[in-house]
């Protein structure tokens, strides 16, 4: 078969194909750019979606370790809660131990009545007295606090309110201009105490 070409076309590029079909080579051209631009796009956008798979998964990733720290914060902040919650229920049932630092804001600043126990390690008296102390502060928990001072520790506060003897009791009501009620020395049992208790703390 004759492929014929136009005369009037003999000044351009013709491609023949190979069903005899004759094309203006710079139409194939035009086709081959055009399909070029497309297969340029495609791989742009391939890169955009792959890019953005990558940032959702980090953002998960990081979404999921947060969650998963501020979990464990607030199980932390639980369990201390618990634990403290625990110490001030048992510091309720147990006389306190006081220092100068603190002696202030617990005794003339609290909300309830209070006993202060001034003693010392080696004396016999207040180690009577102690387990009386123990006993009362469990009976009174919530009515009143027992505090102690240890004298040889804390001797500014010993100073201070002028303990010349061992032990010495004091009963304060902070709620009545910050006013000791009663200075009491001396062993006392259990019986007097009580009565003391509640005559000058809950009267």
């Amino acid at each position: 078969m004759e492929n014929k070409i136009n005369p009037s076309e003999d000044n351009k590029i013709f491609k023949i194909e190979e069903d005899g079909t004759i094309i203006r080579a710079d139409n194939a051209g035009s086709n081959m750019e055009f399909n070029s631009k497309g297969n340029n796009k495609n791989v742009i956008i391939g890169i955009l979606s792959l890019f953005l798979f990558v940032a959702i998964l980090v953002i998960f990733f990081i979404a999921k370790a947060y969650i998963k720290t501020d979990s464990l914060y607030r199980d932390q902040l639980y369990t201390a809660y618990r634990q403290q919650s625990t110490l001030d229920s048992i510091a309720e049932t147990m006389p306190i131990q006081l220092t100068a630092a603190n002696f202030d804001s617990k005794v003339f600043n609290s909300d309830k009545p209070c006993i202060v126990d001034f003693y010392a390690s080696w004396c016999p008296p207040c180690q009577q007295l102690a387990p009386i102390l123990e006993v009362l502060a469990k009976e009174y928990k919530g009515k009143i606090y027992i505090y102690e001072v240890n004298t040889d520790a804390e001797r500014e506060l010993s100073s201070k309110f002028n303990i010349t003897a061992i032990p010495t009791t004091f009963y304060v009501l902070p709620y009545a201009g910050n006013t000791v009620q009663l200075s009491d020395q001396g062993y006392h049992g259990y019986d007097d105490l009580v009565k003391k208790i509640n005559t000058y703390l809950l009267k």
